[in-house]
């Protein structure tokens, strides 16, 4: 089974108001943390949605002309035309929590007759921290053909293998970074362990 590990980075950081990608964290970037992290559990390693950037042993793509500009389900479609795989860990660039115990958790989901695995953590799905079979590519496309571009309506054609917090260590870290302000809950992460009903 060949393993792709994709960053998700395509995305204007609008509400954030600067490059998300690369907002400091622990002597690092988002951006680094994602690649660290994928490139301990997959073989082959892309960012899709820049090409202002290096890295070691990392693919810098750029999104496929035809769905520019069109979200992620764009950046999942480039991925799959761009990077030679069979499944894709995909992780969006704005998750600096996710560890590799959440990745291994992730792939431990994995089976045969099911073209995905998505986390549902308190009610809400993270398809931008899943996983994804290389046969959903021609459904990517059928819907970015529709303008259809809701990764949910996606999930919804899909029957995907769904993980709750029970499949997790610390269900905790799936926390996007959306605005600066919740920048304060990479702060805070240190004190869940011991007051888990926090947050």
């Amino acid at each position: 089974m060949k393993l792709a590990g994709i960053v998700l980075a395509g995305g204007q950081s609008r509400r954030f108001g600067s490059d998300k990608a690369l907002e400091p964290y622990k002597n690092s970037t988002f951006l680094e943390h994602s690649l660290k992290n994928l490139k301990a559990v997959t073989e082959v390693v892309a960012v899709i949605g820049r090409t202002d950037y290096s890295a070691e042993n990392v693919q810098f793509i750029g999104d496929h002309a035809k769905y520019k500009g069109m979200g992620p389900l764009a950046g999942l479609y480039t991925a799959m035309k761009e990077v030679q795989a069979e499944w894709y860990l995909v992780l969006a660039c704005d998750m600096p929590l996710i560890d590799q115990d959440i990745l291994a958790a992730l792939l431990s989901g994995i089976n045969e007759k099911q073209p995905a695995v998505i986390p549902v953590i308190d009610g809400k799905y993270h398809p931008l921290c899943a996983m994804y079979h290389c046969t959903v590519l021609p459904e990517i496309e059928r819907l970015l053909d529709l303008k259809e571009l809701k990764m949910m309506t996606l999930l919804d054609q899909l029957n995907p293998v769904y993980l709750n917090e029970s499949n997790f260590k610390n269900s905790g870290r799936f926390a996007n970074m959306n605005r600066r302000e919740d920048l304060m809950i990479l702060g805070e992460q240190s004190h869940k362990k011991s007051n888990p009903g926090m947050g």
